[in-house]
Formats: structure tokens, sequence, C-alpha cells
């Protein structure tokens, strides 16, 4: 089975998820627990709970019309709350397989350790004010991992407009390798939720990376994503996202499901 062969399927899961999501459960039941940062690029700064242990995890597919077809998995973020204000994150290595014209190839990309800190709570038109230190090592097969440590910094927001709805605006900045090349990143992102019922929300976000890649001709990548998540139970959470790129130098199409655990 090919990448291409997997993304009809998926919107047709995407385009279910709302429908199954808001008649599975009844109104009026309490909030649960659970809150992740799958599936958007965005991450909010909310932290996992003390003394819990959170899985998130997925596979996304994405396609550019030059007939590149990518699928990656497992997408494995593991996430421990120390306490109130602090928790560790660890992203396990992903594998990915791509299909072009003429060439398939797949490969283990690199594995990645983070802190994220709540700094200022929410209270009144303060908003949530968080931020994440991020690193990577070496670790990914040739082709797919970027060859060098890389690391960097998020500066996270988060601002409830209702008891509903949720805003979301990072700031990045972050040392990245490409094909053995140092590039200096930057990127912004803006996220909102609304929740349909206590177990289901839909989302919508726009981000943009610049440089995506190194050299004076390197562009800026932009996209816009939408999504639904829905809890089974408390501990459990479901999504489904599809995006596009908005110029040449993101990628035309994405798709991707996921699930995320509390321990």
């Amino acid at each position: 089975m090919t990448p291409s062969s997997l993304i009809r399927p998926a919107v047709r899961l995407l385009l279910a998820v709302p429908i199954a999501a808001c008649s599975a459960w009844p109104e009026g039941e309490g909030r649960a627990p659970i809150a992740t940062d799958r599936p958007s690029f965005s991450t909010a700064p909310l932290l996992v709970p003390p003394g819990r242990v959170q899985l998130e995890t997925g596979a996304t597919v994405t396609h550019v019309d030059d007939g590149t077809d990518t699928i990656g998995l497992p997408e494995a973020l593991l996430r421990v709350g120390v306490d109130e204000r602090f928790e560790l994150r660890a992203l396990a290595p992903g594998w990915s397989s791509v299909s072009s014209p003429g060439s398939d190839r797949s490969g283990w990309n690199d594995l990645g350790f983070a802190v994220k800190a709540l700094l200022v709570p929410r209270e009144g038109l303060v908003p949530d004010l968080g931020v994440e230190a991020f690193v990577s090592f070496d670790t990914g097969e040739p082709g797919f991992g970027s060859g060098r440590t890389d690391g960097g910094v998020k500066l996270l927001l988060g601002q409830a407009l209702d008891d509903a709805s949720y805003v979301v605006a990072n700031l990045v900045l972050a040392g990245r390798s490409v094909a053995g090349e140092r590039v200096t990143q930057r990127a912004t992102s803006l996220y909102a939720s609304r929740a349909l019922s206590a177990r289901a929300s839909v989302f919508a976000e726009w981000y943009g990376i610049d440089p995506i890649a190194p050299g004076a001709s390197s562009r800026s990548a932009q996209s816009v994503a939408a999504g639904c998540q829905f809890l089974p139970t408390p501990r459990l959470a479901l999504d489904a996202r599809i995006g596009a790129g908005l110029d040449d130098a993101a990628d035309d199409l994405f798709v991707g499901i996921g699930a995320a655990f509390v321990f």
C-alpha cells in the first residue's frame, strides 16, 4: 500500500469523526481531564497534571503535486507532569516512507526531548503564558535525520474567549539542519478551538515557517489546517485533521489521525 492510497480513507474518517463525536456523548457531562497538544502544529501552554503520564501518537500522510507522497508514524510524544508549572517531554524517533516518481525510500528520524513550563497562568485578560525548550539528537538514518544536534525555543500564549473557546499563538525560534546545512528558522502559528459538547471539539489554525531550508533562494512555507477531537473515555482522545499549503514551498495536502492516552 502506497501513501497516496491512504489519503482517501483518511479523508473519509476525518469527515466521520465529528458526526460520531456529536452523537456518541450526551450533553451535560463533566469536562474530561485529558488535554493534548495533538493534532495541531501549535502547542498550547497547558500542562499535563502533576504525577500523570500522557502518550500522544498518530500518523500523517502528505502529498505534493510533483507526485511525492509521504507517510509518517507513530509521531509518539510522551509527556510527564512534574508539578503545576512544569512538564517533561520526549519525542520518540518516527518512521517515514517517501514515495516519489522513480524512487521509494524509508527510514527513522531523530530522537528529541523538551521541557514545557507555564510561566503565568491565565487570569482575566491576562493569557496563559508558557515556554518550551527543545532539543533533538542525531539518531536518525541518513536522509531522514538532520545529521546534527538541533534545538530551539517556543513562546506559548493561550486565552479562553468563553467556556467553550480557546485560542493559541506560538512564536518559535529554532536552529535546524537540512542536508547537513544549518539554518535559523522562525515559525508563527495561530490556533482556535471550539467545544461542540463535553467530549467533542473542532479546531482551525494557520502557521508559517521561514525559511523552510538553507540558502538565499529558500522561501517560507505557510499552511492551514482544520480538525476535530473526541473522547471515548475521560483518559482517551481520538483526533483527525486535514490541511493544505498556501504556497509552493508547503505540502499541497496532508491528512492525519491519532490518539492520546493518560496513564
